[in-house]
């Protein structure tokens, strides 16, 4: 074999590896080119409307929408706060009964909590023993068979209950409440006052405390101010009244809103968010406490089923500052929306407009390779 035909394959080999790296290049031939921007002044009513149109309407949501309702310059913290809340007065059933608030719960109150009952269902010397229950309902003793009613003692037997049905027999206080127990409807309930404190800390924006613990006397409401509430205007605020929940009881969300906004002078105002937050068809509230006592040797209870309205408070401090870094964020992000007036004014005049070709034609001008 001569020498020429040793070097054929090594010559094709080459000219194939040149070949693939010319098409490369002539795929990236658009990083020879540069575009740079032609002004050209086209004397056409048709764009200028559309222009300045846009522009007037980029301006006016900026400055209305962006600046003015929506405040895109200020800066704001929110922090959870703490809330101390009373019940004061007391309620009454006529002579019978009377219900303050050392009732509301024995082992100690909820700070936070407030419950006032409507109606108090009380169930006196309950004892130990085995009687029927009116919620264990049956028909015969059959259906009072230990194995279908695992949680109670006794159930093998099924009686008449004092509410008139039938119910299985079962370890427990005795008798069961039914309509033999004593009910009170508490007269002056709606008219008793919740009085509430609160305190809320800034951290991230400037470190301060807003608290009002060192208010002195009761800002009863509708006072700006107010502190103090009486039962029917807080359920009126959760859009209800206090006599619809009277058999049943309900629970409201009271959120207590601290907004302090900075200005030339630091102005604080509070205000109350309410709402209903069990189910109003098959919701409710109740609390049950008993006390205690023996005759001789036997232990006894009265029971006290009270059913009432429980309010749920939580604090929440909002801080509202001008911040420079957000002003400056909304001017610079204006500047970049501003150019939306120019490439909307292009993209008509390029592609709707019947002169497209001649505008196109204007607006863009190719030289000619100035390659070497």
């Amino acid at each position: 074999m001569s020498e020429s035909e040793e070097e054929e394959p090594f010559i094709e080999e080459n000219r194939a590896r040149v070949s693939f790296w010319r098409r490369v290049w002539e795929k990236l031939s658009f990083l020879k080119n540069y575009e740079t921007i032609k002004e050209v002044r086209i004397m056409d009513r048709r764009l200028g409307y559309i222009y300045y149109g846009c522009f007037a309407l980029i301006v006016l949501y900026l400055v209305i929408f962006v600046f003015l309702i929506n405040k895109a310059y200020l800066d704001q913290e929110k922090a959870q706060g703490s809330a101390y809340v009373r019940v004061l007065g007391q309620a009454v059933s006529g002579l019978d009964y009377a219900w303050d608030a050392a009732e509301q719960n024995p082992w100690g109150l909820e700070t936070n909590t407030a419950f006032i009952p409507s109606k108090v269902i009380v169930t006196q010397r309950q004892a130990q023993g085995i009687c029927p229950d009116p919620y264990l309902y049956c028909e015969s003793d059959s259906d009072c068979q230990p194995i279908d009613i695992p949680n109670v003692v006794e159930g093998k037997s099924c009686q008449e209950t004092a509410e008139g049905t039938k119910g299985c027999t079962a370890w427990r206080w005795c008798p069961p409440e039914s309509s033999e127990s004593t009910e009170y409807y508490l007269e002056n309930a709606s008219e008793q006052l919740v009085w509430g404190r609160y305190r809320v800390e800034f951290k991230r924006i400037k470190e301060e405390v807003k608290e009002n613990y060192s208010t002195e006397g009761l800002l009863i409401y509708p006072d700006p101010k107010a502190n103090t509430w009486e039962v029917s205007d807080l359920t009126q605020l959760a859009g209800f009244n206090f006599s619809d929940i009277v058999e049943k009881g309900a629970v409201v969300q009271v959120l207590w809103v601290i907004k302090c906004t900075v200005t030339l002078s630091e102005d604080c105002e509070d205000y109350l968010e309410v709402k209903r937050v069990d189910d109003i068809e098959g919701g409710g509230y109740a609390v049950y406490h008993s006390y205690y006592y023996r005759e001789g040797d036997l232990l006894y209870r009265d029971l006290y089923h009270m059913k009432g309205v429980k309010f749920l408070f939580k604090v929440t401090g909002i801080y509202i500052t001008p911040s420079l870094y957000k002003a400056v964020l909304q001017f610079a992000s204006a500047l970049g929306l501003l150019i939306a007036a120019t490439a909307i004014t292009d993209g008509v005049m390029l592609n709707l407009l019947k002169e497209k070709s001649h505008f196109r034609k204007l607006k863009i001008q190719e030289t000619e390779d100035l390659n070497d």
